[in-house]
């Protein structure tokens, strides 16, 4: 039915007399007449008159377009279009000359749903052919950040391009890596070109945050921590403040790093951002890192006699991957330093995945479905324990029956997340104390990292 429409259309700017003549005498016209030539006797006359109305119409609206059509010549319709894939929802992706229309595969209906990676959609139409290798200039800039990238699209005949964005961290920058290569028309249909508009899916309303400018002659060391601890800045502007991390000398970081305030050490907001679901902000904490010797920090912690010291070493040794977490307990044993028996022999293990909103931490909820069905023992408590926390835990307001309904629908497994790592941590221990299993995913591909286990 569109492609009939988007015809017929393309024929009534293409020939607007021509069209609107047979239009009349094909259609409307003949129907006029043969109701006339079939009419009862007693409504000729009126059927009469219908017929010569017609015709009449017909024949003022052949003259009105055909006077607009000659005095409004059809020019030719050329247009470029292609499409930018791979960006997270933060990424904005802005050009003075191409007109974008973002494009998400999925809604956040479910709570759950994991982040769709999006992509933009981008067009200009004008009346004279395109020169090859005329290039179109594209902005790059992330949610918050002061940083903006530029990138080149170059038109080639009869191509309709389709990039990736992609992180080079050699280089520091995002490049637009070719996809695929597509024949496309050259020119389209007026319908067709106002069409584009609309015919991708509903843009996400969401909450714009308000974010902090990052400057290096104003910015304080305490604004750093705040900043970068703080789940709700968005990724552009953690960026920016783990650049000017960077900047600062090996001595100057190990100040900051060894920070640690009422929510955490820094060294751990920066070991948990190293797993960042944005590679270029985990690549800026893993340079930090690689600066900072935190097996020495480990065991001069261990050696001090402050309680809150303690705790947050015991607390980051409970938090490291399992990899770097068993050579770094290897190093502060082989050096007569005492673990402390409070670290947790599975490591929480936390992943930052980037949204509008801030930093989501996911966790996978699991359990025996199959037993629990058959109402066998521990089982069915785990069910309906879990059936609970999650009914009080949760934004969405579910009777406790509709949420059995909803786990039983799951089967086994479900996926949760906010926005702050108290809670999050507190639900996975609430699901192991209900006798479930908690595991720690981002929130774009739902999968596990090798990494996090022990």
């Amino acid at each position: 039915m569109i492609e009939d429409l988007r015809a017929l259309t393309f024929l009534a700017y293409q020939y607007a007399p021509f069209f609107f003549a047979v239009l009349f005498v094909t259609f409307i016209g003949k129907h006029a007449y043969h109701a006339y030539s079939t009419a009862p006797p007693d409504k000729s006359q009126t059927y009469r008159w219908f017929f010569i109305g017609v015709n009449i119409v017909g024949l003022i609206l052949v003259i009105a377009t055909s006077v607009w059509w000659f005095m409004n010549p059809q020019l030719p319709i050329f247009i470029f279009k292609g499409k930018i894939s791979g960006l997270h929802e933060y990424d904005e992706v802005t050009s003075d000359a191409l007109y974008f229309r973002r494009y998400i595969p999925s809604f956040y209906a479910n709570p759950s749903a994991p982040i769709k990676l999006s992509e933009e959609n981008f067009l200009i139409v004008q009346d004279k052919p395109f020169d090859d290798k005329t290039k179109f200039t594209v902005y790059f800039q992330k949610q918050g950040g002061e940083k903006q990238e530029q990138w080149d699209i170059e038109y080639k005949s009869g191509e309709e391009p389709n990039y990736k964005v992609v992180y080079d961290k050699e280089k520091d920058k995002h490049d637009l890596k070719p996809v695929s290569s597509e024949q496309t028309r050259s020119s389209m249909s007026l319908l067709e070109s106002i069409l584009f508009q609309t015919a991708y899916a509903q843009e996400v309303q969401h909450d714009h945050m308000d974010s902090k400018i990052v400057s290096s002659a104003q910015i304080s060391k305490q604004d750093v921590i705040e900043g970068l601890q703080s789940e709700r800045t968005p990724v552009g502007e953690k960026i920016d403040l783990l650049q000017f991390l960077g900047r600062k000398t090996n001595k100057e970081l190990e100040g900051y790093l060894k920070s640690f305030t009422n929510k955490e050490s820094m060294i751990l907001t920066i070991l948990d951002l190293s797993r960042h679901t944005d590679a270029q902000l985990a690549e800026y904490c893993k340079r930090l890192l690689n600066r900072f010797d935190l097996a020495a920090y480990v065991r001069n912690e261990l050696q001090s006699t402050d309680n809150q010291r303690l705790n947050n070493v015991a607390e980051l040794l409970s938090r490291i991957e399992g990899s770097r977490r068993k050579s770094l307990l290897s190093a502060v044993e082989s050096s007569g330093v005492k673990i402390p028996t409070g670290v947790k022999s599975t490591p929480r293990v936390l992943i930052p995945t980037g949204s509008l909103k801030g930093d989501r931490y996911y966790v996978k909820a699991s359990w025996n479905w199959n037993a629990s069905q058959k109402n066998q023992g521990q089982d069915l408590k785990t069910f309906n324990c879990l059936t609970e926390v999650f009914n009080k835990n949760l934004l969405a307001k579910r009777t406790i029956e509709e949420e059995r309904i909803l786990m039983e629908k799951l089967q086994g497994k479900r996926f949760v997340y906010w926005y702050t790592k108290e809670w999050t941590l507190s639900i996975a221990d609430i699901i192991e104390n209900c006798g479930g299993k908690a595991t720690f995913v981002n929130g774009i591909t739902f999968e596990e990292p090798a990494t996090q286990k022990p």
